[in-house]
């Protein structure tokens, strides 16, 4: 087995009280690495070996902890991206109800990207 270094990196910065509200909202960047490179793209190695997220969270601060994520991931090696939206809430004292939903882009067929399409 090969040695190699992978490192994510990233940060959320947050602005809190919005527009004079209740909301937070979160600015997220992260970005991962992998020095195997188009290697690490094997049935064993990862998705991420170079890669940048941009994001936003919007934390509602209300009773039912309601929040939302939403974002944008681009490999930089491939011409692939993918786009999320996290929501999520509480209902009454037992009841949580999230909603993901992920969309995947890849034109590139050495990606692994490309085979959920």
């Amino acid at each position: 087995m090969e040695d190699f270094w992978a490192t994510p990196a990233g940060f959320e910065y947050s602005f809190i009280g919005v527009f004079t509200s209740n909301i937070d909202l979160g600015l997220l960047m992260e970005h991962s690495w992998d020095s195997r490179g188009e290697v690490a793209l094997s049935a064993e190695g990862s998705l991420l070996q170079n890669d940048l997220f941009l994001g936003a969270r919007l934390a509602f601060n209300d009773m039912q902890s309601s929040e939302l994520l939403m974002g944008i991931g681009s490999d930089l090696d491939h011409n692939a991206f993918s786009f999320l939206i996290e929501a999520n809430r509480r209902f009454g004292a037992n009841v949580i109800v999230s909603v993901d939903v992920r969309l995947l882009h890849s034109n590139d067929e050495n990606d692994l990207l490309y085979s959920l399409k």
